[in-house]
Order: C-alpha cells, then sequence, then structure tokens
C-alpha cells in the first residue's frame, strides 16, 4: 500500500468568498501559522499548563514519506485555517487506506458560512486523490460548542460522518 504521492502544492483545491483551500506540506506554514497554532492551543489544549512545542521534525519526516496531508485555508493569501492528517494502513483492514485527523482549526473571524465546511470537503478531495478510502475526525469534548452554540458534531454529520467511538486519555507518567 502506497500513499506515496507529492504535494499538489499551490494547485487550489477549492475557492469559496475569497477563501482559497490548497495542499500544502504543514512544515511549510510552521512560520507563518504561529499565531494561528496559539490560538488554537488557548481553544483546543485539554491541559494548558502543557506548552505547545510541535515535533516538526517527525512532520517533516512523515511529509517526506508522503504520509502527511495538510489542507490551509487562505483569505487574500492569509493563513486562516488548517486540517492536518496522518495516513495509515488500516490495521485490521489492510486493503484500506485511512487518514487519521491530527489536528484542523479555523481563525474565530472566519467561522462564519461554509468555510469550515469547505476545508473538510477540500481535505477530502485532496486525500482522495492520494487514494484514501476513510476518515477519521475527532473533536476534544472539552471544547466549546461552535459558531451558533452548535457542537460540531452536527457538521460532520452534515458531511456524512459517524460518531463510532469514545476516546479515553489517562496521564501517567
Amino acid at each position: 500500500m502506497s500513499f506515496a504521492l507529492a504535494h499538489l502544492d499551490s494547485v487550489p483545491i477549492d475557492r469559496y468568498r475569497g477563501v482559497i483551500y490548497r495542499s500544502e506540506p504543514f512544515s511549510s506554514i510552521a512560520g507563518e501559522g504561529a499565531q494561528l497554532f496559539h490560538k488554537h492551543y488557548l481553544e483546543a489544549s485539554a491541559n494548558l499548563n502543557e506548552p505547545l512545542n510541535v515535533n516538526w521534525d517527525m512532520f517533516r519526516k512523515l511529509e517526506k514519506a508522503g504520509l502527511e496531508v495538510c489542507v490551509t485555508a487562505r483569505h487574500t493569501g492569509r493563513l486562516i485555517g488548517y486540517a492536518v492528517y496522518i495516513l495509515i494502513p488500516h490495521m485490521h483492514y489492510k486493503h484500506l487506506s485511512i487518514a487519521d485527523s491530527d489536528v484542523f482549526f479555523i481563525d474565530p473571524r472566519y467561522r462564519r458560512g461554509w468555510v469550515g465546511i469547505r476545508l473538510f470537503q477540500a481535505a477530502e478531495g485532496g486525500l482522495a486523490v492520494r487514494g484514501v478510502k476513510g476518515v477519521g475526525q475527532r473533536v476534544k469534548l472539552h471544547v466549546e460548542p461552535g459558531r451558533g452554540g452548535r457542537d460540531l458534531g452536527v457538521m460532520f454529520r452534515y458531511l456524512g460522518y459517524k460518531a463510532v467511538e469514545t476516546n479515553y486519555r489517562k496521564r501517567i507518567g
């Protein structure tokens, strides 16, 4: 099973109301995305006592191996959102290639209209081109409900996702 397809850098996957969605290596947005990553950390981290420390070396290795997909959302060239996936062979159904969501975020100022839905649709399109057959999304339970006071599950169900499991975590060291 191979995911080794090059990033479709600078080729827009979609456009919506001045927002351009495209595939870019996640590590390539490390510098310009710093403020957005910090907003994401403050909103979504389960433990704000643990400092954000992105393993950029690992992302670069995954990118080089063709195992990472990042779709960005840009408005007038400015990074306003991203969805990052890790491509993995399925351990129980080896004929299926799947993408597991690592992180996704949209600047709160742009959480309106179809911006978020279009980001995920663009990501699914980019993943499908790479032969991915299934996508897993994660929504942290402690994050405030999305725009309009609605749970993000509403959006994912609209996109055709089903809730299939609950994850539990515990820090042991």
